[in-house]
């Protein structure tokens, strides 16, 4: 067995595991792509997609306007749809 073989063998397993899911882990992140879709310039538009979500309200975010009524609810009804 090559010097090579064995150092990979000898890495802690925490290293293969973290390898393994960093893919997993970027796939998932679902925080980034619901403000990604939940973040409009008008109320008017926040207010359609609130409908095409099944949820009820608007709320604001510093100069935009997102969907439903708070963070928590939109990345529910993201997450159902």
């Amino acid at each position: 067995m090559s010097m090579e073989c064995q150092a990979l063998r000898c890495r802690p397993p925490y290293f293969m595991r973290r390898l393994l899911l960093t893919p997993l882990i970027l796939a998932l992140a679902s925080p980034v792509q619901a403000h990604l879709k939940g973040i409009y310039k008008t109320q008017n538009e926040a207010r359609q997609q609130s409908v095409k979500l099944q949820c009820e309200g608007i709320h604001k975010n510093g100069d935009y306007w997102m969907p439903c009524a708070n963070e928590k609810e939109l990345h529910k009804a993201l997450r159902e749809r």
